[in-house]
């Protein structure tokens, strides 16, 4: 975590009822990244939404009713502002605003795109993937699903390789969000490189499977009245890799020599 500008912000719980905080979302079984302020950032484990669903009897408990449940057990009646989202197959850094004021700054950097999104995808291709922009529009299809389609928002997505097994035809990439359409990175992958593995809503053949092979590994926004810069970073887990099956062992050496990221 990278921190610049000014002294940390003033913190929106007490020392004692953040600390709570903290051991009951780790009861949770969700981890704790940074609690500063009136900002929570949470590794979120695949199968996991972020918010509700419409249908909840058939869906698991939200990652921002966990939070708020967990601020109940701790005396705080904070609502948690939910500002960007992952799709419930993917894994990562998720940041969430405890405060109103720390909401609504997260979600003007969004609107703004000065938050800075990074993830790694493993890729189904038998071509190795090449560094290129995807600027693509993307609409939603009568079946609920996403595609590329003149009529569609604006979106536009950053792509970085950074490894490629042949034998087994599957590659490792870091993708950079310009903009935040519904199932962007699954769509423009599909679209110019390949389905994320385990997406077989966008074109995997392989078998379904419980998660994709998406993961935000990388999350730099701005926080407080001074402007303090933060950065945080997170490697996927092993459950990610196990996607690649025999080609993992390559690709993680690949990732580990071209960005390092914690743990």
């Amino acid at each position: 975590m990278d921190g610049a500008f000014s002294a940390p912000p003033e913190p929106a719980l007490p020392d004692t009822a953040a600390a709570a905080l903290a051991t009951a979302l780790h009861a949770c079984e969700l981890e704790v990244v940074a609690l500063q302020g009136g900002l929570l950032v949470l590794d979120k484990p695949a199968g996991t939404l972020v918010q509700p669903a419409r249908d909840r009897k058939s869906k698991p408990v939200a990652l921002s009713a966990r939070v708020e449940a967990a601020l109940r057990q701790v005396g705080q009646r904070t609502e948690v502002g939910v500002v960007h989202r992952l799709d419930a197959g993917v894994s990562g850094l998720v940041a969430l605003g405890l405060d109103a004021p720390t909401t609504a700054a997260l979600s003007e950097q969004l609107r703004a795109r000065t938050m800075r999104r990074r993830y790694l995808a493993l890729v189904r291709t038998w071509t190795a993937p090449t560094s290129q922009v995807i600027d693509e529009p993307i609409r939603e299809r009568p079946d609920g699903r996403r595609e590329v389609h003149a009529t569609g928002q604006p979106a536009r997505s950053r792509v970085e390789p950074i490894a490629f097994d042949a034998d087994r035809g599957i590659g490792l990439v870091h993708v950079e969000l310009d903009t935040g359409r519904t199932h962007q990175i699954r769509v423009h992958l599909a679209w110019a490189i390949g389905a994320v593995v385990g997406d077989r809503g966008y074109g995997d053949i392989g078998d379904r499977l419980a998660r994709l092979g998406l993961h935000a590994a990388d999350l730099t926004l701005r926080h407080g009245a001074g402007g303090l810069v933060l950065r945080f970073q997170r490697a996927p887990g092993a459950d990610f890799w196990a996607l690649a099956g025999a080609a993992a062992p390559g690709l993680q050496d690949a990732l580990a020599a071209a960005v390092p990221l914690a743990g």
